[in-house]
């Protein structure tokens, strides 16, 4: 029976998306007054599928769909994990035009070294990083 080798299409360009991912970085100044700086990573690709839960969610004078993505890539995420929930997200992309955080990161080591799995929800209603 032939393998199907998947690291190919995953690795391939042509199946991967370009986002730009901010990472924010909290610093204190001598005077104890907290600042968040973001650094933009351009050029980072990824294959980019829709994750379940995009449900409309309705209230009590607003009506709104969540936006949920899935990435696998190589590069390297930072926020909260299986193993550590309780971390600040400290990531945003930037992708198509829309503006996500990063919800959970995994291991994705089945398709090679290196590589992770992350989940993303849109955060479209506060301002752009940057």
């Amino acid at each position: 029976m032939p393998s199907l080798s998947v690291i190919k299409a995953v690795t391939n360009l042509r199946f991967q998306d370009k986002f730009t991912v901010y990472r924010r970085v909290e610093t204190v100044t001598n005077q104890g007054l907290s600042t968040t700086v973001s650094t933009a990573i351009p050029n980072i690709y990824g294959v980019v599928t829709q994750e379940p839960g995009n449900a409309l969610t309705q209230g009590a004078d607003s009506e709104y769909q969540e936006d949920i993505i899935g990435i696998i890539s190589r590069f390297q995420f930072q926020g909260p994990t299986d193993l550590n929930p309780e971390t600040k997200p400290d990531q945003i992309l930037l992708a198509d035009g829309n503006t996500y955080e990063v919800t959970n990161i995994q291991a994705f080591s089945r398709f090679g070294p290196g590589f992770c799995e992350i989940t993303a929800g849109s955060i479209a209603n506060l301002d752009k990083p940057g």
